[in-house]
């Protein structure tokens, strides 16, 4: 009967379930079909039948959850809610839930309907309003409703009470200064009779006490009696997390919660509780090594069952407990083992952070050979991470596990084979590990010059479609080893020189020109260079004793010697191989190839001794030691008595002559504009250069300048050999310099120290060059050293030189750096103190005022009559501001219109001001105009109003508008694509108020000015009659529009002082400056014209000059200065900015506006 009687009351409406099968039914049109249903829904919001609007908003709030926009129905659910029937309450909250944000309009309407709702007799409807308010609670609803939802604590009902105590939370974080005054009614809850209260209240303190734990101390014997007595699970969670937050606050706590927390821990089954319960234990009673022990165990079932997402967490919570009982869990490295076999990457994952915390010198190298095993059957993304586990493990501390590295340098090796030519992203790492371990490990430097000889013959990684950051990379560390660490005196080793040619003869092959990188090819030259010179070292003639007997005093004798046949081989391999490097059409590569060219042209030219001494000079260039500096080892340096850095040792050059980029100043242009910009006079707000420049004299740099010189400067010393700091995986340069090694990764003091002493160092580089030699010659080849490389008391660099005249002085970043501390939260919550409240702390109801100051305005605003004039404290329409003006018309014409993008009417005096109006199109019928104002809901969103009104004597009608962009947010009613139709006519009345049109749409950048092509077309004529299709004095009219959003409308009025307009004239204002001229105009009229345009404040205005001054919603500073220059009504006018793109954009507008 209820059906039947439905149907004949809403014979042709559909509801609900009308809707469902309808979008079964128009899969193939379902946006379509939508678009239908929206209009309809529409025609039903219209209506004064309840249960229509009813049904309509059970409709929408279905769309809705599809995906569809209802804020333009926002005022539609306000009445449903505030409906008399449960029915349409649920409804009306629902979609007020789901709809509703901070920046709906209509949400103030809701306060006292929801105040009426809560104080329900029916329950239902109690809890139907504070689940909404939960949902839309604002900072006004939370103020104006706490008091009520506080005294709801006291209510007889315990559904009401445990749902105004999670509400509560809400209210808080809305609203902070309730919660000193509601925190008593709320800790008694704690204790109510209901167990879901007291677990609504447990939830609530829970959260409460993430932002200032501290406040919840004196808490803890009720919670403890609650951890005690209860047997909800879910309560004890919340109660455990609870006691979690305060144990590092109070850790007296911890020997009160062993005894239950580990109870809890040997009887429960539950896994949620357990696993809370060892979380808690792991961040307060950690020291109690009992306690980690039964941890792990009870982890160890989580690493063990079949449920992945219990494996996962308990490789989580055992991450947690290696950092302070890292030996319970090394008793459980087998099954840590096992867990690298998982099917899941993410267990893989974990189980690999966990391994890098069991490594000791012991295990270090049978951990290592496990998990090579496993990189060889890895692939993709899990096959990288594995190979970037195990290198950290091995290189923490600086390599502080690492007894053997020739073993290590045999690991990075072995994982350039495995992985081949495969895509990987892991080889500029593995270099900058060959290179660090050579550079720090004097005694492997053997091992790793004959592994890069190895490496370089093979010719494999050239050969597997090398990339830039592939395994390829692995070539570039082992040109570099060969040509830095190989001993001159080792090419007189016959077997040695025949590896170092075919090690060569790969660098110069045609294959590396083609396919490796520039800057492997750059430090292949670079290596080849260091040999050349080498090489000759040891081949030109030497001094050879005299023979017994042949002179008297047994004096030596220059006998010249023969050139070394191996020079001539190196020389003819140069020959052949270089001048496909000199054709390189990499800069880089062809400087460098062109240069060992010249060289060896040179040292064929020159004669033996002239050879000789060139050869010198280039051997002792490359045969210094290679140690690392600390970046910070310049700044340690004391500067000399009398140097005075701040001051110019030569007289400052001339300052250029301004060029406008816009070209209207250009070199050679208007002298007294050039002028004007370098001697503008007066104060700072009629200064171009705000007291601050002027040409031919020296100006300080700002801050802001100075911090960004240090990050390029930083930037440009990050692949510098000679520096330490940055990451650990920054590219090399080109120029063959090491990788830029970050100190904390590698284990290194944050203060440094010398090494060893300097000149000590230099005066035994030699030896120790020749002690390498000479060790390993003893054994029949130079290729021995496993001995010394194996030693437990292998020296690692671990500290960096430091330049000679170093004194203590701690730098300025160090010492600033130690004495920081964390700042406190910023959440407002945090900082409120629950000690000490009063009793006459309450939560009071607002109380309403009326703002008029006489009987005649009150009369007025209550809404009677007077036949006084209104008083002046009564402002009126006309007096808003333009923004309260814009939402006050949107608001009021959102219940009619249904949408923002749906066309309204609207005085053109009372919507918005003309001043910021611009012309898109106008002929004999129709004129249009828009305005650009930025979204209040995001800044990168401009809200584009289009005015029509009718300039000729017939009918404008079926307008139609389409904006070409992407990022147009279409109306909710139209098509997905095509025009839009406005649903309004232009009657031909000249007294006929303009309609309006509003668009909104995402500009990629508001510091440009955008062009953005619309479409509009209309037809004029007689108003079509029914049954009829048209007249013959009608026709088409269609426009192809250019819409352009100048930068100047995201600039927002803002209020600023003499004082500080000159200080930011100094400081943002000075970044970008262009300017122009202007003839014809006095300085007043440019004034009333630009200011309202770009919504400026207007700081000085005076016959000679003026200053104007803006704040974009991006937050860009802007200033427009103008003065009179060259005679009355021409005037040179500077923009600046602290965006130079900015200050293009609305130099290029001001010349289009003085056009």
């Amino acid at each position: 009967p209820q059906t039947l009687g439905r149907m004949n009351i809403l014979p042709f409406k559909k509801n609900l379930t009308d809707l469902v099968r309808g979008l079964r039914n128009n899969k193939n049109n379902e946006q379509a079909y939508i678009s239908q249903c929206i209009q309809e829904i529409k025609q039903e919001l219209r209506a004064d039948d309840k249960k229509d609007k009813m049904i309509a908003i059970q409709k929408l709030s279905y769309l809705h959850m599809r995906g569809y926009d209802m804020s333009w129905a926002a005022f539609n659910v306000v009445e449903v809610m505030s409906q008399a029937k449960f029915t349409a309450k649920r409804i009306g909250y629902l979609a007020a839930s789901q709809s509703f944000s901070d920046t709906t309009e209509v949400v103030m309407l809701t306060t006292n309907l929801i105040r009426k709702d809560i104080m329900s007799k029916n329950q239902y409807e109690a809890g139907l309003a504070i689940n909404c308010l939960g949902s839309i609670c604002t900072p006004d609803l939370a103020r104006d409703l706490a008091p009520d939802l506080v005294s709801m604590l006291t209510s007889s009902r315990p559904y009401i009470r445990k749902r105004a105590v999670l509400v509560l939370y809400k209210i808080f974080l809305k609203f902070p200064e309730a919660l000193r005054p509601a925190f008593p009614r709320l800790k008694e809850k704690l204790e109510d009779a209901d167990p879901a209260v007291v677990c609504a209240a447990v939830n609530v303190i829970c959260e409460l006490a993430r932002k200032n734990p501290a406040n919840y101390i004196p808490l803890a014997p009720t919670l403890f009696r609650i951890l005690t007595n209860s047997q909800n699970n879910w309560m004890l969670i919340k109660i455990i997390k609870l006691f979690g937050s305060l144990l590092p606050e109070e850790p007296r706590l911890a020997k009160r919660l062993i005894e239950p927390l580990t109870t809890l821990l040997q009887n429960t089954q539950a896994m949620s509780l357990l696993y809370e319960c060892i979380q808690t234990c792991i961040q307060g009673l950690n020291q109690f090594e009992p306690v980690m022990k039964l941890c792990v165990a009870k982890l160890r079932m989580f690493v063990e069952h079949p449920d992945q997402n219990l494996k996962y967490l308990g490789l989580v919570a055992m991450h947690g407990i290696m950092a302070y009982y890292p030996k319970g869990v090394a008793e459980h490295r087998d099954l840590i083992l096992g867990c690298l076999e998982d099917e899941d990457t993410t267990v893989r994952v974990r189980a690999l952070e966990l391994l890098i915390g069991m490594v000791n010198k012991k295990n270090l190298s049978a951990i290592t050979g496990k998990l090579m095993e496993h990189v060889s059957t890895a692939e993709g993304s899990y096959r990288d991470d594995l190979i970037e586990k195990i290198i950290n493990m091995i290189s923490q501390g600086t390599y502080k596990h690492v007894s053997d590295f020739e073993w290590y340098i045999g690991v990075l090796l072995d994982m350039t084979a495995i992985v081949g030519g495969q895509t990987t992203t892991k080889g500029k790492l593995i270099r900058d590990q060959l290179l660090d371990v050579c550079m720090r490990v004097a005694v492997v430097r053997g091992f790793g010059v004959e592994k890069s000889i190895d490496l370089l013959r093979e010719q494999r990684l050239a050969a597997d479609n090398p990339t830039a950051d592939g395994m390829c990379e692995a070539l570039y560390a082992a040109a570099w080893i060969l040509g830095e660490y190989i001993d001159a005196q080792e090419f007189k080793s016959l077997d040695l020189t025949e590896d170092v040619m075919e090690a060569m003869d790969a660098m110069l092959s045609a294959r590396a020109a083609a396919a490796l990188p520039q800057h492997i090819q750059a430090v292949f030259l670079e290596s080849s260079l260091k040999l050349f010179v080498k090489a000759a070292s040891c081949a030109l003639p030497v001094k050879k004793e005299a023979a017994e007997g042949e002179e008297e005093n047994g004096a030596g004798a220059e006998i010249p010697g023969e050139e070394s046949p191996r020079m001539k081989e190196i020389m003819e391999l140069f020959d052949k191989k270089l001048s496909q490097f000199t054709l390189s059409q990499h800069l880089e590569v062809q400087e460098r190839a062109c240069f060992l060219e010249a060289l060896v042209k040179i040292y064929r030219e020159v004669g033996a001794e002239q050879a000789l001494l060139l050869d010198g000079e280039l051997l002792g260039l490359i045969d210094e030691p290679m140690n690392p500096v600390s970046s910070t080892a310049q700044s340690r340096v004391p500067l000399p008595e009398g140097l005075d850095l701040d001051t110019w040792i030569n007289e400052p050059p001339p300052a250029p002559r301004p060029v406008s980029v816009a070209g209207t100043v250009a070199a050679g242009g208007d002298p007294s504009l050039a002028a004007l910009i370098g001697s503008f006079g007066g104060s700072g707000s009629g200064d171009f250069n705000g007291g601050g420049y002027v040409p031919g004299s020296y100006q300080p740099l700002s801050a802001e300048e100075i911090e960004r010189r240090k990050a390029e400067r930083a930037a440009r010393q990050g692949g510098n050999i000679y520096m330490l700091g940055g990451s650990v995986q920054a590219p090399l340069s080109p120029t063959g310099a090491a990788p830029a090694l970050n100190p904390a990764e590698l284990g290194l003091p944050s203060d440094f120290k010398l090494a060893e002493d300097r000149e000590r160092e230099r005066g035994r580089s030699h030896s120790s060059r020749s002690g390498r030699h000479h060790h390993g010659s003893s054994s029949g080849s130079s290729r021995h050293h496993s001995s010394s490389s194996r030693r437990s008391d292998v020296k690692v660099m671990t500290q960096e030189e430091t330049p000679d005249g170093l004194v203590d002085v701690k730098s300025p970043s160090s010492s600033k750096g130690s004495s920081t501390r964390a700042r406190p939260d910023d959440d407002p919550l945090s900082q409120i103190s629950l000690a000490d409240i009063k009793d006459t702390e309450t939560l009071q109801h607002r109380q309403h005022r009326v703002v008029a100051a006489n009987p005649e305005a009150a009369g007025m605003i209550l809404g009677r009559t007077s036949s006084k004039p209104a008083s002046p404290s009564v402002q009126s329409p006309s007096d808003k501001p333009r923004e309260q003006q814009h939402s006050s018309s949107r608001g009021s014409s959102s219940r009619h219109s249904g949408s923002s993008g749906k066309s309204s009417s609207s005085s053109s005096s009372s919507s918005s001001s003309d001043d910021k109006r611009r012309k898109l199109f106008s002929d004999d019928n129709v004129g249009v105009y828009y305005e650009v104002a930025p979204a209040s809901s995001a800044a990168d969103q401009a809200v584009v109003t289009f005015f029509f009104s009718n300039r000729g004597k017939k009918l404008v009608f079926s307008i139609e508008i389409e904006v070409h962009s992407p990022t147009w947010q279409r109306p909710a009613d139209a098509a997905a694509e095509g025009p839009v139709a406005l649903s309004f006519t232009l009657p031909a009345d000249p007294k006929a108020r303009s309609q309006r049109f509003e668009a909104r749409l995402t500009v990629p950048s508001t510091m440009a000015n955008l062009t953005v092509p619309t479409s509009v077309s209309y037809m004029v004529g007689d108003a079509p009659t029914s049954g009829a299709e048209g007249g013959s004095s009608q026709h088409v009219v269609k426009k192809e529009l250019p819409l352009v959003l100048f930068a100047s409308a995201f600039i927002k009025k803002t209020p600023i002082d003499q004082e500080n307009f000159v200080k930011a004239m100094k400081g943002p204002l000075s970044k970008a400056l262009l300017a122009t001229s202007i003839n014809k105009c006095s300085i007043s009229r440019a004034v009333r014209k630009i200011a309202p345009l770009f919504s400026m404040t207007v700081l000085e205005e005076t016959p000679q000059r003026a200053s104007m001054y803006g704040y974009t919603v991006a937050g860009a500073h802007v200033a427009v200065l103008i003065k009179e220059e060259g005679g009355r009504d021409n005037l040179a006018l500077a923009v600046r900015c602290s965006d130079e793109t900015l200050c293009q954009s609305l130099i290029d507008e001001i010349n289009v506006m003085f056009k």
